[in-house]
């Protein structure tokens, strides 16, 4: 006496479909792309606002010329917000690694808006240095 094995009921197998799979691959490439791009942009602020900006803070001291108030700004603010900088970063990180594996669309979304705001202040900051920069180099015979 032989026992058959049991057929698989369509209730017992769970094949996803390719395109569901396929859609969820590319978001997650997606998402990881977003991720690694808004990193490289807040770790190179970072970068520049721990180093960069603190050098420019002598060389205006050694013209002795008044400079726009947000140039002011940003050299006042360069040490706390690169060490802070750091710590904000690893919070983000870890608040994206929690949220990707429930919602990559999210994450890309985040990523997005991380990458946008780490661009704009690093155009900000960049226009408010080298435009002082350059007038007061003119400014001397």
């Amino acid at each position: 006496m032989h026992a058959t094995p049991a057929q698989p009921t369509s209730a017992d197998t769970t094949d996803p479909s390719p395109q569901r799979t396929g859609v969820s691959l590319l978001s997650a490439i997606a998402a990881y792309i977003a991720v690694a791009f808004a990193v490289f942009a807040l770790l190179s602020l970072a970068v520049a606002l721990a180093f960069v900006v603190p050098s420019f803070r002598d060389i205006f001291a050694d013209f002795d010329t008044e400079i726009p108030t947000l140039t002011v700004w940003i050299i006042q603010a360069s040490g706390p917000v690169a060490g802070g900088g750091v710590a904000a970063l690893a919070v983000a990180l870890v608040a994206i690694a929690i949220a990707y594996r429930r919602r990559p669309g999210l994450v890309a979304l985040l990523a997005i808006l991380l990458l946008v705001a780490a661009l704009l202040a690093m155009a900000i900051t960049a226009i408010s240095l080298f435009l002082p920069l350059t007038q007061v180099m003119q400014s001397v015979p």
